[in-house]
C-alpha cells in the first residue's frame, strides 16, 4: 500500500496477516470465479476467498477521454493545490484526476472535498477575491485540505467541474 506509506502499509499488512489475511500486493486480477470463490490472479495463480473486497479498476468515461484534456494514461492531469487542468477555467476533481505522491502512484481521491475547493476557486473568481480553500495534494484525509482564508459567505455559483 505504497499510497499509506511504507510505515502504515506495513502496519496494514501485519494486521492482515496476524488475521489469516492474505494480501496479494502488486498483483491483478484476471478474473474471479464467485461460484468457487477463487480469484485467478495474472500469471494464473488461484487464490481461495471467504470474503472479498475489491476495488475495480479506475476507468474515466468516455467523455473524459475523448476530451482533449487527458494525458497519455487517459486521467486529467490537474494542478495538485488548485485542482485546475491545463484548460483555462476548467477544473476536474475525483478519479478522473491525475496527482502523484511519493513512489511516482497516483493520489486517493476524495471527490467531496475536492468539490470544496474548486467550488470555492469558481467563486472567488466571480466575486474577484481569495480562493480560500486549497488542496495540499497529500490525500483525502482531512489535514489535507488547508484553509487559505476565512470562508466565504453568500457567494454562490455553478462550479464548472470535471468529477470522477
Amino acid at each position: 500500500m505504497p499510497t499509506a506509506g511504507a510505515a502504515v502499509g506495513q502496519a496494514l499488512a501485519d494486521i492482515l496477516s496476524t488475521r489469516g489475511i492474505e494480501f496479494h500486493p502488486g498483483k491483478m486480477t484476471e478474473r474471479i470465479n464467485a461460484a468457487a470463490r477463487e480469484i485467478v490472479l495474472t500469471g494464473g495463480e488461484h487464490v481461495g476467498y471467504d470474503l472479498l473486497f475489491g476495488v475495480p479498476p479506475h476507468r474515466p468515461p468516455a467523455v473524459v477521454k475523448s476530451s482533449r484534456l487527458v494525458c497519455d494514461s487517459g486521467v486529467i492531469p490537474v494542478d495538485a493545490s488548485t485542482l485546475a487542468t491545463g484548460a483555462d477555467a476548467v477544473y476536474a476533481i475525483g478519479d478522473v484526476t491525475a496527482i502523484r505522491v511519493g513512489g511516482g502512484k497516483f493520489l486517493p481521491k476524495a471527490a467531496s472535498a475536492e468539490a470544496e475547493v474548486v467550488a470555492r476557486r469558481i467563486a472567488a473568481e466571480l466575486a474577484m477575491s481569495s480562493p480560500g480553500r486549497v488542496s495540499t495534494g497529500t490525500g483525502p484525509a482531512s489535514s489535507s485540505w488547508a484553509m487559505a482564508s476565512p470562508p466565504m459567505q453568500g457567494v454562490t455559483s455553478s462550479p464548472r467541474a470535471v468529477q470522477g
